[in-house]
Protein backbone atom coordinates (compact mmCIF):
# COMPACT_ATOMS: atom_id res chain seq x y z
CA UNK A 1 0.00 0.00 0.00
CA UNK A 2 1.46 3.42 -1.18
CA UNK A 3 1.85 6.82 0.89
CA UNK A 4 -0.07 9.39 -0.90
CA UNK A 5 0.51 12.76 0.55
CA UNK A 6 -2.15 14.43 1.93
CA UNK A 7 -3.75 17.30 0.11
CA UNK A 8 -3.34 21.04 1.32
CA UNK A 9 -2.50 22.01 4.39
CA UNK A 10 -0.29 19.32 5.62
CA UNK A 11 1.26 19.02 2.32
CA UNK A 12 2.65 22.90 3.05
CA UNK A 13 3.33 21.65 6.88
CA UNK A 14 6.10 19.24 4.77
CA UNK A 15 7.67 21.91 2.67
CA UNK A 16 7.83 24.00 6.39
CA UNK A 17 9.70 21.43 7.89
CA UNK A 18 11.91 20.86 5.02
CA UNK A 19 12.80 24.30 5.28
CA UNK A 20 13.01 24.47 8.68
CA UNK A 21 15.87 21.84 8.60
CA UNK A 22 17.21 23.04 5.64
CA UNK A 23 18.04 26.50 7.45
CA UNK A 24 19.41 24.31 10.46
CA UNK A 25 22.04 23.13 8.19
CA UNK A 26 22.85 26.47 6.75
CA UNK A 27 23.11 27.59 10.22
CA UNK A 28 25.22 24.37 11.15
CA UNK A 29 27.74 25.16 8.27
CA UNK A 30 27.93 29.10 9.16
CA UNK A 31 28.33 28.45 12.68
CA UNK A 32 31.63 26.67 11.47
CA UNK A 33 32.76 29.36 9.51
CA UNK A 34 32.28 31.92 11.76
CA UNK A 35 34.42 30.04 14.30
CA UNK A 36 37.19 29.15 11.55
CA UNK A 37 37.08 33.04 10.97
CA UNK A 38 37.75 33.64 14.70
CA UNK A 39 40.99 31.06 14.97
CA UNK A 40 42.27 32.32 11.28
CA UNK A 41 42.04 36.02 13.01
CA UNK A 42 43.66 35.19 15.99
CA UNK A 43 46.64 33.44 14.20
CA UNK A 44 47.22 36.34 11.58
CA UNK A 45 47.25 39.00 14.66
CA UNK A 46 49.83 36.44 16.77
CA UNK A 47 51.80 36.01 13.49
CA UNK A 48 52.06 39.50 13.09
CA UNK A 49 53.48 39.92 16.52
CA UNK A 50 50.47 42.23 17.39
CA UNK A 51 49.99 43.22 20.92
CA UNK A 52 48.06 41.16 23.19
CA UNK A 53 45.06 43.49 23.92
CA UNK A 54 44.47 43.20 20.16
CA UNK A 55 45.00 39.81 20.19
CA UNK A 56 42.82 39.23 23.27
CA UNK A 57 39.66 41.40 21.56
CA UNK A 58 39.57 39.60 18.54
CA UNK A 59 40.03 36.02 20.64
CA UNK A 60 37.91 36.76 23.37
CA UNK A 61 35.27 39.15 21.32
CA UNK A 62 34.72 36.54 18.27
CA UNK A 63 34.88 33.78 20.18
CA UNK A 64 31.51 35.58 22.27
CA UNK A 65 30.33 36.17 19.42
CA UNK A 66 30.52 32.89 17.69
CA UNK A 67 29.00 31.01 21.28
CA UNK A 68 26.21 33.46 20.61
CA UNK A 69 25.19 31.83 17.22
CA UNK A 70 25.97 28.61 18.03
CA UNK A 71 23.41 28.91 21.28
CA UNK A 72 20.84 30.41 19.10
CA UNK A 73 21.65 27.42 17.11
CA UNK A 74 21.76 24.56 19.23
CA UNK A 75 18.93 26.11 21.25
CA UNK A 76 16.71 26.97 18.35
CA UNK A 77 16.54 30.61 19.90
CA UNK A 78 15.96 33.16 16.60
CA UNK A 79 17.34 31.08 14.05
CA UNK A 80 16.14 33.20 11.42
CA UNK A 81 18.48 35.85 12.84
CA UNK A 82 21.51 34.09 13.02
CA UNK A 83 22.40 34.44 9.19
CA UNK A 84 22.58 38.44 9.99
CA UNK A 85 24.01 38.49 12.82
CA UNK A 86 26.98 35.90 11.19
CA UNK A 87 27.27 37.70 8.47
CA UNK A 88 28.13 40.67 9.76
CA UNK A 89 29.89 39.05 12.93
CA UNK A 90 32.03 37.44 9.78
CA UNK A 91 32.60 40.97 7.89
CA UNK A 92 33.86 42.48 11.67
CA UNK A 93 36.32 39.77 11.93
CA UNK A 94 37.90 39.76 8.27
CA UNK A 95 37.78 43.14 8.56
CA UNK A 96 40.16 43.71 11.30
CA UNK A 97 42.36 40.93 9.89
CA UNK A 98 42.59 43.58 6.94
CA UNK A 99 43.56 46.24 9.11
CA UNK A 100 46.12 43.97 10.71
CA UNK A 101 47.59 43.11 7.33
CA UNK A 102 47.30 45.84 5.28
CA UNK A 103 47.67 45.00 1.78
CA UNK A 104 45.91 44.13 -1.76
CA UNK A 105 45.57 41.09 -1.01
CA UNK A 106 43.34 41.84 1.82
CA UNK A 107 40.78 42.70 -1.02
CA UNK A 108 40.02 38.66 -1.32
CA UNK A 109 38.76 38.55 1.98
CA UNK A 110 36.09 40.43 0.89
CA UNK A 111 34.80 37.67 -0.63
CA UNK A 112 34.50 35.38 2.21
CA UNK A 113 31.73 37.60 3.30
CA UNK A 114 29.75 37.25 0.10
CA UNK A 115 30.39 33.12 0.13
CA UNK A 116 29.04 33.60 3.79
CA UNK A 117 25.89 34.98 3.09
CA UNK A 118 25.54 33.25 -0.38
CA UNK A 119 25.34 30.00 1.71
CA UNK A 120 21.79 30.80 2.60
CA UNK A 121 20.82 30.92 -1.15
CA UNK A 122 18.41 34.15 0.32
CA UNK A 123 18.44 37.61 -1.64
CA UNK A 124 18.11 39.91 1.11
CA UNK A 125 21.46 37.93 2.65
CA UNK A 126 22.98 37.90 -0.51
CA UNK A 127 22.60 42.18 -0.84
CA UNK A 128 23.67 42.57 2.43
CA UNK A 129 26.89 40.41 2.08
CA UNK A 130 27.43 42.79 -1.19
CA UNK A 131 26.76 45.64 0.75
CA UNK A 132 29.25 44.96 3.60
CA UNK A 133 31.48 44.25 1.18
CA UNK A 134 31.27 47.80 -0.25
CA UNK A 135 31.25 49.11 3.13
CA UNK A 136 34.56 47.23 3.94
CA UNK A 137 36.02 47.72 0.58
CA UNK A 138 35.44 51.47 0.56
CA UNK A 139 36.33 52.35 4.01
CA UNK A 140 39.97 50.02 3.86
CA UNK A 141 41.14 52.24 0.96
CA UNK A 142 40.15 55.15 2.67
CA UNK A 143 42.16 54.33 5.31
CA UNK A 144 44.94 52.95 3.66
CA UNK A 145 45.33 54.10 -0.19
CA UNK A 146 48.54 55.90 0.63
CA UNK A 147 50.55 52.62 1.75
CA UNK A 148 48.81 50.39 -0.97
CA UNK A 149 50.19 51.56 -4.26
CA UNK A 150 47.08 50.95 -6.16
CA UNK A 151 46.24 53.14 -8.84
CA UNK A 152 42.02 54.45 -9.44
CA UNK A 153 41.82 51.88 -12.18
CA UNK A 154 42.63 49.06 -9.73
CA UNK A 155 40.67 50.37 -6.99
CA UNK A 156 38.08 50.33 -10.22
CA UNK A 157 38.41 46.86 -11.17
CA UNK A 158 38.43 45.79 -7.13
CA UNK A 159 35.06 47.33 -7.18
CA UNK A 160 34.26 45.66 -10.53
CA UNK A 161 34.99 42.17 -9.90
CA UNK A 162 33.21 42.45 -6.51
CA UNK A 163 30.19 43.80 -8.13
CA UNK A 164 30.52 41.32 -10.75
CA UNK A 165 30.76 38.23 -8.48
CA UNK A 166 27.75 39.83 -6.85
CA UNK A 167 25.84 39.86 -10.16
CA UNK A 168 26.22 35.82 -10.81
CA UNK A 169 25.90 34.69 -7.46
CA UNK A 170 22.08 36.90 -7.75
CA UNK A 171 21.95 34.86 -11.31
CA UNK A 172 22.55 31.56 -9.78
CA UNK A 173 20.53 32.17 -7.10
CA UNK A 174 17.07 32.85 -8.95
CA UNK A 175 18.19 29.54 -10.81
CA UNK A 176 17.77 27.65 -7.73
CA UNK A 177 14.76 29.43 -6.64
CA UNK A 178 13.24 28.60 -9.71
CA UNK A 179 14.09 24.94 -9.40
CA UNK A 180 12.77 24.71 -5.62
CA UNK A 181 9.98 26.28 -7.25
CA UNK A 182 9.53 24.15 -9.94
CA UNK A 183 10.01 20.68 -7.54
CA UNK A 184 7.27 21.82 -4.90
CA UNK A 185 4.85 22.60 -7.83
CA UNK A 186 5.36 19.40 -9.25
CA UNK A 187 5.01 17.49 -5.66
CA UNK A 188 1.75 19.22 -5.67
CA UNK A 189 0.36 18.25 -8.96
CA UNK A 190 1.20 14.48 -7.76
CA UNK A 191 0.17 14.44 -4.36
CA UNK A 192 -3.58 15.85 -5.65
CA UNK A 193 -3.01 13.69 -9.05
CA UNK A 194 -2.77 10.50 -6.12
CA UNK A 195 -5.53 11.95 -4.42
CA UNK A 196 -8.23 12.17 -6.89
CA UNK A 197 -7.18 8.56 -8.25
CA UNK A 198 -7.69 7.32 -4.76
CA UNK A 199 -10.72 9.09 -4.40
CA UNK A 200 -12.07 7.83 -8.47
Amino acid sequence: MCHILPKGGYFMEIIEKIRIEDLNRRNSLVVKATFISVILATIVDIVMQKGLPIILSISVGGSIGVGIIAFMHYANKGRKYIPYFACVLVSIILYIIMQTSVSPVAFVLVYFVVATCAIYVDMRLLTLGFGLGLLMIGSFIYIHHSNLGLTIGNYGTILLLHTLVFILLSFQLQMSKKLTNDINTVQQQTADMLLQQQNN
